[in-house]
């Protein structure tokens, strides 16, 4: 199978959580099982000059809006049959976060992620190999599946691909003012309750879930929970009439990555048959964090963003219940500051029993 995959981000080139992960390991692994595969990502700043990409002989021009918008493409051929696409707009991708500046979106998210979708889509058209499949993940590319079917229906594209959209975290939606819809270039015929409209604004999200062939999340349950008024996010309505669409499919792990026995971030290899290294290991973590060093001291560690969807409240409020017994917690995150100062607040209370 010929697959193209689209992402906003690309383990190890970008990343802000479990999305780049998850699109890195499964391309990999395709490419593996024999398909040709393709990724469309963004070239963000310092990727360039980090793994030295080639730049492709092809020229992106595309409308956004009024303006026409131009770009170039570089690609990295990490193994056979496997090659990243990367979109070079430095107006749009060389800044110094992927998403946000001091906590905030940037302004013009809605136009930095409505031209990647339209490079994906000139991409899948126009690449001498012909994708099968486009794979959109998430609302960052969420549009491709409604450009892919106008170009079908209006340019005559016969061989369009199908399209398949992974539902990452559907509480992140890329919800925008209906004005910014004129940046799409699509017909207003796409703009209505089962589309791309949503409570008077546009939903790129939701594009993709109306128009998308068919729908997968990351796993059976949370096919299940989004179809939920409690855990559909204001999507639930749309995506239960996509339900016979919609397939859950548990995340794999890359185990040449994520392994205990050749890791270079590890000091102290370990397996099933030989746990040394991994009391050593979790004695070095208790000394890197300023906890007692006692090999018989559980030690729980959590790496997550700080948000209500983790259920970070929920593990505030436990924490104080469980550190009256003899055990140790260490925290890796960011995010809401209120949950920061909750954590910090708790190593200064509990300073041999948590390291954040």
């Amino acid at each position: 199978m010929k697959i193209l995959q689209a992402s906003s981000e690309f383990h190890p080139y970008s990343k802000s959580g479990g999305l780049a992960d998850m699109v890195g390991s499964l391309s990999k692994a395709l490419a593996k099982a024999g398909h040709r595969v393709g990724v469309v990502t963004p070239l963000y700043k310092g990727i360039k000059e980090k793994y030295n990409p080639s730049k492709m002989d092809y020229f992106l021009e595309v409308p956004v809006g009024e303006k026409l918008v131009k770009g170039e493409v570089y690609i990295l051929e990490p193994l056979p049959n496997f090659t990243i696409y990367f979109i070079d707009l430095p107006a749009y991708f060389y800044r110094s976060s992927l998403y946000l500046e001091n906590g905030r979106d940037f302004p013009d998210n809605a136009e930095r992620f409505i031209f990647l979708s339209k490079a994906v889509v000139h991409l899948a058209r126009f690449l001498p190999w012909k994708p099968e499949v486009v794979h959109v993940h998430d609302w960052q590319v969420g549009l491709v599946p409604a450009l892919v079917l106008h170009h079908r229906v209006t340019q005559g594209w016969i061989d369009a691909p199908s399209t398949c959209l992974t539902i990452h975290n559907l509480a992140y939606q890329g919800s925008f003012p209906r004005s910014e819809y004129a940046l799409t270039n699509l017909p207003w015929e796409f703009y209505h309750i089962d589309g791309i409209e949503f409570y008077g604004g546009m939903n790129c999200l939701k594009a993709a879930i109306s128009y998308a062939d068919v729908i997968t999340t990351v796993s059976p349950r949370y096919a299940r929970e989004i179809t939920t008024e409690l855990f559909g996010c204001g999507l639930d309505a749309a995506l239960r009439k996509r339900q016979d669409d919609l397939v859950g499919i548990l995340n794999g792990v890359d185990y040449e990555e994520w392994n205990t026995d050749h890791n270079p971030y590890l000091k102290h290899s370990y397996n099933v048959e030989n746990l040394e290294g991994k009391l050593t290991t979790k004695l070095d973590l208790q000394k890197e964090f300023g906890l007692p060093i006692n090999p018989e001291i559980p030690l729980f560690g959590n790496i997550s963003r700080l948000a209500d969807q983790k259920g970070i409240d929920i593990q505030l409020g436990a924490l104080e219940e469980m550190f009256s017994s003899d055990m140790q917690f260490v925290l890796l995150g960011s995010g809401a500051a209120n949950y920061e100062r909750g954590y910090t607040k708790l190593a200064k209370r509990y300073p041999n029993k948590a390291g954040v």
